[in-house]
């Protein structure tokens, strides 16, 4: 009572001490304001003819539950000057009774009840305050209509108010807000509730408001765009916290890509405390975890891509909390039922840094059922930690990899994956320790294929240790890489050749030290990035980037023509030779891959190094993909000038093909790299004692015993027999099958298979196959039945003109490709191949692989064989005389 007294003795003071008005419903509001800064309306219903225009500042007291009403495009134009709006007792009431309108900023059908669209004049722009208000509408306050004239907002406050509108409770588009507060107010029913889409230099405080029954967006603060667009920088500081957002997202439509809790794009943010409950999409799976969508033929869509007429695979998204952020913390946040995609997004492409996201209590049934995950984890040298993430249909955490963040101590609890580490180096740069697992089937895998992961700083929990009298666990997936001390006998349990899991007691020896020492020829192309004449790759051989295949997207993911202005030689900038590759994208930002595919030997160890300068180094990476699909990757440093990136790698035992590429994310426009010189050389390891000389040990040298084991290989001998050049039947076993590259055209018409004698002083004949039309991929096979665990040799007599594109394979029963490394010369060529055949029941298929082969160029093959081979142990001396 006394709080009252205090308050109405105040307010009588101020209208006896200020230039006032009283109003009773009927009176003129309009002709009021214009005459005095402070009017107060009496309880009732005060009905508006016409908008009231604000171009100087005034008040308006609502007393005791006074309305302001009317059926009109706005109740309040505001244009200039400090608009307060307040509430006195019972809550004060904007009320338009225009309820229909348009969704969108270009249309005019856009009732609302106070228009912020029309600001006049730069040194008075518009300041708005509104206390103890309800407010009844299409929109509330709109401030997103697209004008060319539009001029800003300087402050909007509000609290403790109520907003009950059709579209947006609070919308800001196509100008500036110099500074935002939302505090202790109620949205409901609204399709957004708060859309600041727009720069605010004075940042932003949202803290204890609710929002319930939402259509597509709780709240979304900041200029949207790309992180290479610089999105983060238009909100400078912001606060969201103790929000609670209960039920919303079922509004969305399949046109509708995304629904999100709380969306923000800015710097150093502080969301803390909120609660987003059941904004999801589509609808539960019963009995299982996760969403489905159903389509407008009724069909259920479980991932995140659809089809429509306009888009062909298009991705629907959703998350209860969404950030692209840097210095920022994301804690003590509680989101159940709550996403589509994922829960918590923090996605910058690993360029913006050191976000804090602890503490957090997601669920994921909400999510789709495939292709989604808890936290999406896309920034750079941020922590994850403390987390509890449970009931996810896919994955809890999905990796970026590569961008030096830290996974500490989450609890994971029913999930298909825990840590699903993706990029095109998975799980390198990222230290993830100390987590725990309960119920996961994977604790840690890689997300193309869900192998167990590994990399430097990737750390299953710690070993466990037993008494010497306890019994093993039994082995299993959540124990798989993990360590048990029993006693004195350390156990490790693995993956058995027959793939079951056991424990297996690790006893060991001191190590040697290695050291890898550069052998052999240069083994990239075009190195110096100097060049003139053509290399003989179609592909490869753009004179705007010789050498290597480029890609370029935009920030928006839409396809950029090098030609464009965007890559140049550069003549004064450059290490080696006569010139450097410059990339420098003009008037758009985005991403760029270059790459070049080399066959090297399966099974040896080699080294990559490029020689970078980059006006944003950060962004710039080498990796090389091996046959595998495995990535290895090292990212350059935050300094100027030129650095060299170096990467060793050793090709898997089955497979030599590696792709070497330098790619830059998150590029903004008019920012320069370079690259220099390229390397990829053989690497000899070497072995050192104690006292560092180099430790000689015997080598396995392969002799071949007996036979030829394979049938119909001899191509001269058919050749010779045969009547000129004529159209070639293969022999029994064997097969040429055709890949053009227009699938429109028939294979059966561009085969070219033809026995040719030949001048040659040593090759009297050969199979000639290729395209006659269209051209593309081909290969000659031949399967044949060969001992399990025994090691044979492979042999190709054969010549092209394109060698690089020709390979010679096996392809075991296990599945394995294994190649050789073809020579350089457009001669005729001798290919060998050693292969160990696996347990794995089948049979190997003998090959020739040509890829992407122009009509007309003829792969010619004089003979193939295979025989057996036999180790013999030999010193190095004896390995030189063999």
């Amino acid at each position: 009572m006394r709080k009252f007294i205090l308050a109405f003795c105040s307010l009588f003071v101020w209208q006896h001490l200020t230039a006032s008005v009283s109003l009773s419903p009927g009176q003129d509001v309009a002709a009021a304001l214009a005459e005095q800064p402070l009017v107060t309306l009496l309880p009732g219903i005060h009905q508006l003819a016409a908008p009231l225009v604000i171009d100087q500042d005034r008040t308006i007291i609502f007393s005791n539950g006074a309305e302001l009403v009317g059926s009109l495009p706005t109740l309040i134009r505001h244009q200039a000057g400090l608009l307060l709006l307040e509430g006195i007792g019972k809550a004060g009431a904007l009320r338009n009774n225009s309820t229909t309108g348009s969704r969108g900023f270009l249309t005019e059908d856009r009732p609302s009840l106070i228009d912020l669209n029309h600001a006049s004049d730069d040194r008075n722009l518009p300041v708005l305050v509104m206390r103890n208000i309800a407010v009844y509408g299409f929109n509330g306050i709109d401030g997103y209509h697209k004008r060319d004239d539009k001029k800003g907002v300087a402050r909007l406050e509000v609290s403790n108010c109520y907003f009950d509108c059709v579209e947006k409770a609070i919308g800001f588009y196509f100008l500036e807000v110099g500074e935002l507060k939302v505090t202790d107010s109620t949205f409901v029913n609204c399709d957004e509730a708060i859309m600041a889409n727009c720069p605010m230099p004075g940042g932003a405080v949202v803290r204890g408001n609710i929002i319930r029954n939402f259509g597509r967006r709780g709240m979304m603060l900041g200029k949207a765009g790309q992180i290479a667009d610089g999105c983060t920088t238009h909100l400078p500081n912001a606060i969201v916290q103790d929000n609670q957002l209960l039920g919303g997202g079922q509004r969305a439509t399949l046109k509708d890509s995304y629904i999100q809790g709380i969306l923000i794009y800015g710097h150093n943010l502080s969301v803390i405390g909120n609660i987003v409950r059941d904004v999801n999409r589509g609808k539960p799976v019963p009995g299982e975890i996760g969403r489905v969508l159903v389509d407008d033929e009724g069909k259920e869509l479980s991932g995140i891509w659809i089809d429509t007429e306009t888009q062909k695979h298009r991705r629907l998204a959703g998350a209860a909390i969404y950030l692209k952020a840097n210095r920022a913390i994301v804690q003590g946040n509680i989101c159940t039922n709550s996403g589509w995609r994922s829960v918590i997004e923090i996605k910058t492409g690993g360029k913006e840094h050191f976000a804090s996201v602890m503490n957090n209590v997601v669920d994921g049934r909400a999510l789709a059922q495939d292709d989604s995950f808890g936290f999406e984890c896309n920034a750079g040298r941020s922590m994850w930690a403390g987390n509890v993430v449970y009931d996810m249909p896919n994955e809890a955490f999905v990796v970026r990899s590569g961008y030096e963040n830290t996974f500490m101590n989450n609890l994971i609890v029913n999930a298909r994956v825990g840590f699903a580490l993706s990029g095109q180096a998975p799980g390198q740069g990222e230290l993830i320790r100390g987590n725990r697992f309960i119920n996961v089937e994977h604790p840690i895998a890689l997300d193309s294929n869900l192998q167990p992961a590994s990399g430097s700083d990737v750390y299953l929990p710690p070993a466990v240790r037993l008494a010497a009298d306890e019994d093993l666990p039994q082995p299993s997936p959540e124990w798989l890489g993990r360590q048990v001390v029993r006693g004195e006998a350390l156990y490790l349990c693995v993956l058995s050749q027959d793939q079951s899991l056991r424990w297996m007691e690790l006893s060991g020896k001191l190590l040697p030290l290695r050291q890898f020492r550069v052998i052999g020829p240069e083994l990239a192309l075009n190195p110096e990035q100097s060049a003139s004449a053509e290399l003989g790759i179609a592909a490869l051989d753009n004179p705007l980037h010789r050498g290597w295949k480029l890609s370029m997207t935009s920030s928006n993911e839409r396809t950029i023509d090098p030609a464009e202005g965007h890559i140049s030689y550069d003549r004064e900038n450059f290490q080696t030779g006569t010139q450097s590759l410059k990339i420098a994208y003009q008037g758009v930002s985005g991403n760029w891959t270059l790459s070049q595919d080399v066959q090297l030997e399966a099974g040896k160890r080699y080294r990559a190094q490029a020689v970078v300068r980059g006006e944003e180094p950060l962004n710039l990476r080498l990796v090389v993909l091996d046959g595998a699909g495995k990535g290895n990757q090292v990212r350059a440093e935050d300094k100027a000038g030129w650095q060299r990136l170096s990467v060793d790698f050793v090709t898997p035992p089955h497979s030599g093909k590696v792709t070497l590429r330098v790619w830059s994310s998150k590029t903004n426009a008019g920012k320069a790299a370079w690259l220099d010189s390229v390397s990829l050389r053989e690497l000899l390891e070497e072995e050192l004692d104690e006292a560092g000389q180099v430790i000689v040990r015997p080598q396995v040298i392969w002799k071949e015993l007996g036979e030829n084991l394979l049938a119909g290989g001899d191509f001269q001998a058919q050749a010779s027999s045969a009547d000129g050049a004529q159209a070639a039947v293969l022999p029994k076993g064997w097969s040429l099958a055709m890949a053009p590259a227009d699938k429109d055209l028939p294979a059966a018409e561009c085969r070219q298979a033809v026995y040719e004698r030949l001048e040659h002083p040593e090759i009297t004949g050969a199979l000639a196959i290729g395209f006659k039309a269209g051209g593309g991929n081909l290969l000659l096979s031949s399967s044949l039945k060969l001992t399990p665990g025994k090691r044979y040799r492979v042999t190709a007599r054969l010549q092209s003109n394109l060698p690089r594109q020709v390979s010679l394979g096996v392809k075991t029963a296990d599945g394995k490709n294994h190649s050789s490394k073809p020579e350089e010369s457009t001669d005729w060529q001798t290919q060998t191949l050693d292969f160990t055949v696996p347990d794995t029941a089948g049979n190997s298929s003998i090959r020739i692989w040509a890829n992407q082969l122009p009509a007309g160029e003829l792969i010619r093959i004089a003979g193939m064989t295979v025989v057996e081979l036999a180790g013999e142990s030999v010193t190095p001396t004896q390995a030189v005389a063999e």
